[in-house]
């Protein structure tokens, strides 16, 4: 039987776009909120979606409406809009402790649903019915909500559901981040491969050992766990993971763990974060990676991936 439930979402970039296709999927009607000159207004109506307009004075009329736009707009998002009985649900953490909009905010109802995977990531699990986790709250809201949310949660395709609340999730989405997904990982790869070609191996094959095979081994321990992945590695990858391990990850690497985990728990970084001029960032970012052999060497191999 088709699910009746009526459904909010502010925004239509990728994560929100993820989420309005996964809950019409699962029969849900959705109706889209946008800024009257929004270029995304084409693109969910032409989905099929209700698009109403966001200004001064919405009155949003459904109990759950999902904010889902990038996190420096919540807060102007949020005056624009009379307080109601609705629920705002928030897929990451960050706008509501950086900008305490429950403080600002006092009589609207903020929950938290943080899906564990970027947006395309999401809309493909969905799709092939593979597990997916979140996290979420309902600090800031009724309790008796949970059951909405979890509700919510299965209907957006995310079979593991864990409560947390908006800071740890905010900070520890923060750290990860800084410490390993997008610093560690990518870098590090970056500096493997780039240390083999400079030194006169082929590039194709510094590509399949350095990137390639860094999501085959991510995978393989996912698959079968820490434990089992060093049993089931060759004799050599042991030993040499060892003296890797020993040599690169010493007491100072992990003291610089710790002073960034402790950086992230201060209200001074947040405003760090807030004040940031992320337009320049990623300019710089985008010219260091453009110049990079391992990314010309994707670009001529990525077809054969």
């Amino acid at each position: 039987m088709e699910n009746q439930l009526t459904i909010s979402i502010i925004g239509y970039g990728n994560q929100a776009k993820a989420w309005a296709l996964n809950l019409r999927d699962s029969g849900v009607k959705v109706r889209i909120g946008l800024r009257k000159k929004s270029a995304n207004i084409e693109l969910a109506t032409s989905h099929g979606f209700e698009v109403f307009e966001l200004n001064q004075n919405t009155k949003i009329s459904t109990k759950i409406c999902a904010v889902l736009t990038p996190d420096d707009t919540h807060l102007d998002i949020l005056k624009s809009l009379e307080s109601s009985d609705t629920v705002f649900v928030f897929a990451h953490g960050f706008s509501v402790v950086a900008e305490n909009l429950k403080e600002k905010f006092p009589n609207f109802n903020f929950a938290l649903l943080a899906p564990k995977a970027i947006a395309s990531e999401l809309r493909f699990r969905y799709e092939t019915k593979e597990s997916l986790a979140a996290f979420y709250s309902t600090e800031y809201c009724d309790h008796d909500f949970e059951n909405e949310l979890k509700e919510l949660g299965k209907l957006l395709g995310i079979n593991n559901l864990y409560p947390t609340s908006f800071q740890d999730e905010t900070q520890a989405d923060l750290f990860s981040e800084q410490t390993l997904l997008c610093s560690i990982l990518p870098y590090t790869i970056n500096l493997a491969f780039k240390t083999l070609v400079e030194r006169g191996y082929q590039k194709e094959l510094a590509f399949y050992e350095c990137f390639v095979e860094a999501k085959l081994i991510v995978d393989t321990i996912l698959k079968v766990g820490p434990e089992a992945f060093f049993d089931f590695i060759s004799p050599n990858a042991l030993v040499g993971s060892e003296k890797g391990r020993k040599l690169l990850l010493d007491s100072e690497f992990e003291e610089k763990f710790k002073s960034l985990l402790d950086e992230v728990r201060t209200s001074h970084h947040l405003e760090e974060l807030k004040s940031a001029d992320v337009n320049t960032v990623r300019k710089n970012v985008n010219l260091f990676w453009k110049d990079q052999a391992l990314n010309q060497t994707f670009q001529d191999l990525k077809d054969t991936l």
